[in-house]
């Protein structure tokens, strides 16, 4: 690891010029050495190196979870705020929020230090998943994960921000770490019978489905253990046909500064950015029904941290309804739930402005 105030664009045997002076390079005051080709962003991006440069945390680091050696970014305008771990959805869905995204969102880690990781299997830690990566793997690199910081920022506290399958692996590592994890934010959280229970079939009922459709919903309504392909196609009709995956009202995804992000990342190269959205994570059916088949009721009833669900008035993927039940139900004062009008399970625009405003006072207060 770099020592904090070298910088890559000096020589390398010396240290960074003293205080009132500096060397010329485009990349002097980064902290860490970029992982982009060349060491360099793929286009360049004025405002996003300034930010890294002003950061007084922004690196990446290689470190070994559950015994497979990944990458990591750390992004935070100042040391000594909260940590906070971005655990994204999926499988394999590192959106917004990963490795390639360092110096996106200064407005969130001028706040807090956000640390971005692709869990393996995708973005920049894709690679094959054979049949030792489930779920409890996963958690098990959560955790790894936490105590690595733990020992790095010795005092400071750490929290976990998970949307979706990222629920899963915060809930566990939470009940397993309490003593590591001061809270825990919850966007879109699993539940139970995911994909296949009363909810997402009352919501598909009301919905205008073609006649073909309605007839497989029955089929699939009436079977004991609906297939993985069952799986795939209610999930598709979620998609389609009710905006339980995206609201229209919510301003859509913000594809343009995605996009921008992946494009000026220091970190990822453009072998890496394919493997945002189809990596094999994502391609893999026995993860997700895992998942499907999980109840974390009983594990988030023991969560014993400040443990905060967000959830969008429209989900279907992960019902708001069900959620709204259980919390009510589960007796536990750790447990609290904030709803958002117009968002669904994948936040849109408007939301996405709620959602940092919710992190940042949650996290950072």
């Amino acid at each position: 690891m770099r020592p904090r105030g070298s910088c890559p664009d000096c020589d390398p045997s010396t240290t960074a010029p003293t205080s009132g002076s500096r060397c010329d390079g485009p990349l002097h005051g980064v902290i860490g050495k970029p992982r982009g080709k060349a060491g360099i962003m793929m286009f360049s991006d004025s405002r996003r190196r300034a930010v890294i440069i002003r950061s007084e945390i922004s690196r990446t680091e290689r470190v070994r979870l559950a015994g497979v050696e990944q990458t990591i970014a750390l992004d935070g305008r100042y040391a000594g705020t909260p940590i906070v771990v971005m655990m994204h959805g999926g499988p394999g869905t590192p959106l917004p929020f990963n490795v390639g995204m360092r110096g996106m969102f200064p407005s969130l880690t001028g706040r807090i230090t956000a640390v971005y990781w692709d869990q393996y299997g995708c973005g920049i830690n894709d690679g094959p998943l054979d049949e030792s990566f489930d779920v409890d793997r996963f958690v098990d690199m959560t955790v790894d994960l936490v105590d690595h910081l733990h020992r790095e920022f010795p005092g400071t506290p750490i929290g976990l921000m998970s949307t979706s399958w990222g629920s899963i692996l915060a809930a566990r590592t939470a009940v397993r770490r309490p003593d590591v994890i001061d809270r825990v934010m919850a966007q879109g959280q699993v539940l139970h019978d995911l994909t296949f229970n009363d909810d997402v079939y009352a919501a598909l009922d009301r919905a205008r489905l073609p006649r073909r459709v309605r007839d497989d919903l029955r089929r699939i309504r009436g079977e004991r253990h609906p297939s993985n392909t069952d799986m795939t196609r209610v999930n598709r009709w979620i998609m389609r046909y009710t905006q339980g995956l995206m609201s229209r009202t919510d301003g859509g995804m913000d594809v343009r500064t995605i996009v921008r992000g992946l494009l000026t990342s220091p970190d990822y190269s453009l072998r890496t950015i394919p493997a945002v959205l189809s990596n094999h994570a994502s391609r893999c059916v026995r993860l997700l029904r895992e998942a499907t088949d999980l109840d974390l009721r009983d594990m988030l009833r023991r969560v014993g941290v400040p443990y905060l669900i967000v959830q969008g008035s429209k989900d279907l993927v992960t019902p708001t309804s069900m959620v709204e039940r259980f919390v009510r139900e589960s007796g536990n004062p750790n447990l609290s739930l904030r709803v958002l009008p117009d968002m669904s399970h994948v936040p849109g625009r408007k939301s996405m402005r709620t959602m940092e405003d919710l992190m940042i006072r949650f996290f950072a207060a």
